[in-house]
């Protein structure tokens, strides 16, 4: 019995990750044990076991505080592996990790603090991508716009998402005015159209790229809502991804989003250091990077890594009762 521990079952994320387990070839000899720190949540439903921790978005909870409570329950439930499924959790998760298996005989599936440092900041995302001659796009704060930069432009606050706060400004003095409801925004070349827009993920473990995926999306209030997996989309895609994570050298996975420009250029706007929203999406597609993790470190004999499918899914609504009284 294979004991996996999943945070976040409120989040989109972490219920996409459980929702990939139950999918994967490890399920049937799989006891899921979900973390949050709010009860109820939709996903402590389709656990196993939930537990709720000190809540780190109180003042009063330390890294500490919680960590401690974590280790605690780690070791009492004999937790094999543990996913992260709330993106404000990484930087904790990443400090601790080698103290918690020091701790524990738990994996914390986790990327390096280094990587979540430049995902977290957009502007640190293209000073990177600057100075590893990878393709960026024109980035600058707003009091540095040159005078032959070309408008129209995106600005946005350099830790964000959802494209919360995102929106597009046709000259630098609209730019200055929406620069000042915004905390630390940047302004950007505007990449292509909303057509041109792909996201793309990678699992990396132990220095070696295990897969990728490229998906076309949609979005719907900065998430998608409908991904389309073709297999005649550009090589130069795959190319220009799988060198930035040769470059990140990720822990588990990573997701690049990312546009082709005019000339046909992939250029990187965002990049989260973690499973992301299009987590279960890529799942439909025999993608399955929760399958993979858990291979990688509980191979199951003879298992062959199922061959990826093409095809477009749509993200819905639903309601289920979860209890009866």
């Amino acid at each position: 019995m294979l004991k996996i521990g999943v945070t976040g079952t409120g989040s989109l994320v972490g219920q996409a990750i459980i929702k990939c387990i139950k999918k994967s070839d490890f399920y049937n000899d799989a006891f899921i044990i979900g973390f949050d720190y709010v009860p109820e949540t939709v996903g402590s439903y389709w656990v196993d076991e939930n537990i709720i921790l000190p809540d780190i978005t109180r003042k009063t909870i330390t890294y500490k505080v919680a960590v401690d409570a974590l280790v605690k329950h780690l070791n009492d439930k004999g937790i094999n592996i543990l996913f992260i499924g709330i993106d404000f959790d990484l930087p904790m998760y990443a400090q601790y990790k080698e103290e918690i298996e020091r701790q524990t005989k738990t994996i914390i599936v986790v990327n390096h603090s280094n990587l979540i440092e430049i995902a977290d900041d957009k502007y640190k995302t293209y000073q990177f991508l600057k100075d590893n001659n990878l393709h960026y796009p024109q980035t600058y704060f707003p009091e540095n716009v040159p005078a032959d930069f070309l408008f129209p432009a995106i600005i946005k606050p350099c830790t964000g998402a959802s494209s919360i706060g995102v929106s597009i400004v046709d000259n630098v003095e609209q730019a200055k005015e929406k620069s000042k409801i915004l905390n630390k925004p940047i302004v950007q070349e505007l990449i292509g159209t909303a057509e041109d827009e792909y996201t793309c993920g990678v699992v990396f473990l132990n220095n070696n790229l295990i897969d990728s995926i490229v998906l076309k999306r949609k979005l719907k209030k900065g998430d998608t809502f409908k991904a389309i997996h073709k297999s005649d989309f550009p090589q130069s895609i795959y190319d220009y991804i799988n060198e930035l994570t040769n470059i990140l050298k990720p822990n588990g996975v990573c997701n690049f989003q990312l546009r082709m420009d005019k000339n046909g250029l992939p250029k990187l706007f965002e990049i989260n250091a973690r499973h992301s929203g299009t987590t279960y999406f890529r799942c439909l597609f025999n993608y399955n990077e929760i399958e993979m993790i858990l291979n990688h470190y509980y191979p199951l004999p003879n298992y062959v890594k199922p061959i990826k499918s093409y095809g477009m899914a749509m993200r819905f609504f639903e309601e289920k009762i979860v209890e009866t009284f």
